[in-house]
């Protein structure tokens, strides 16, 4: 991102439900500041929960679908 490294932290998951987003968010947060790094959080899942989607944009999280839709 502009110029400067990024490192992606990422989650796996079957579904993927708002009540998933704001636990991994802050898990990804304390991971990018022990490690002095700029991160991308993203959670990669089959079924995302279109309230998911909301809450994650709130947070700053990629959500991603294995397939569209």
């Amino acid at each position: 991102r502009d110029g400067r490294p990024v490192v992606v932290l990422g989650e796996v998951r079957s579904r993927i439900y708002e009540r998933d987003v704001k636990p991994f968010a802050a898990k990804a947060e304390r991971v990018a500041r022990a490690l002095s790094v700029t991160a991308l959080p993203v959670l990669f899942g089959f079924v995302i929960h279109p309230s998911a989607r909301q809450v994650s944009a709130t947070h700053g999280v990629l959500v991603v679908a294995s397939r569209p839709g």
